[in-house]
């Protein structure tokens, strides 16, 4: 394992998902690994995004005020083609667990796409300021963000406030579509917590706890920049509420060697695709679990 600087590692041969790993999550709220994926397996996901007719009937575009606009696909369960492998495999959910403490289930996927020239932004926001109310009782949730084009300042990399998961949830309001906590908090969090900007080459990815506030701005550059959020939830954790994304279930992971090997590009069996431009339907759908916590 190669330290490069603070919490930054760099994948090979020798990578250890250790004590350490863990020690440098609680103290930045995140854990960023260069490297992680291979170019073969990132080449097969650009594929499926490219080629994938059933998979790109779910792309909704998101516009922002000043008509810049970026696109999403999201799903609830892994399946079995490259993307579900790689939510599935064994580097990366042993990496989430450690960083998490404990056994975790996959909450939810998606692409986030920011095209040339028009991508928009997305608002300061932790992701807990979304997830709490869908009756996820603790924090004890994250965000693995895999980049699978160039990821630079000038396409909309992310941006994060290092250590602000230690600030905890802050109460946040929607504004142009999108949730955000105050201005007049956030801007006192800006003044003493460093900004991290996360460049990243494709195949490199970062693990941010749900707390941490991040953001990025529209994409400027003739650059397309993808990304692929993984996101995960303790096991312990499962939401007390039912919601459009899905409580918990055990993990089927996969060895690190069958991601590699892995060249299913097509089959989008189980995914559990979410309509996105319904959000509005879905959220005002919550409905309460069992007090044990299943349906």
């Amino acid at each position: 394992m190669v330290d490069l600087s603070g919490c930054e590692y760099e994948y090979n041969a020798s990578f250890e998902i250790n004590d350490e790993i863990k020690q440098k999550f609680d103290e930045y709220g995140y854990i960023l690994v260069r490297k992680l994926f291979e170019p073969e397996v990132i080449s097969r996901v650009k594929e499926m995004i490219q080629s994938n007719d059933q998979m790109l009937k779910y792309k909704c575009d998101i516009p922002d005020k000043d008509g810049h606009v970026s696109s999403m696909i999201a799903w609830n369960q892994a399946g079995n083609d490259v993307s579900g492998m790689m939510a599935r495999c064994e580097k990366v959910v042993n990496l989430v667990e450690k960083c998490l403490g404990g056994e975790v289930y996959l909450y939810h996927s998606k692409f986030t796409m920011k095209w040339p020239k028009n991508g928009a932004g997305f608002r300061w926001h932790q992701d807990y300021g979304y997830w709490y109310d869908y009756g996820n009782l603790y924090p004890d949730m994250g965000t693995f963000f895999v980049a699978i084009d160039e990821c630079t300042v000038e396409n909309g990399c992310l941006q994060l406030l290092r250590g602000s998961h230690k600030c905890g949830r802050l109460d946040h309001t929607k504004d142009d579509g999108q949730f955000s906590p105050s201005n007049e908090r956030l801007e006192f969090l800006k003044k003493i917590l460093p900004l991290d900007v996360v460049e990243m080459k494709p195949g490199d990815a970062v693990f941010f706890h749900c707390n941490v506030l991040h953001m990025s701005e529209i994409n400027t550059s003739d650059k397309r920049r993808i990304g692929f959020p993984i996101c995960y939830n303790r096991a312990s954790n499962s939401p007390t509420k039912k919601h459009h994304h899905p409580p918990y279930s055990q993990i089927s992971k996969v060895a690190n060697e069958d991601l590699f090997n892995c060249t299913n590009i097509t089959d989008m069996t189980g995914k559990d695709f979410i309509d996105l431009s319904n959000a509005a339907k879905l959220k005002s759908q919550l409905t309460s679990f069992g007090q044990n916590g299943t349906n």
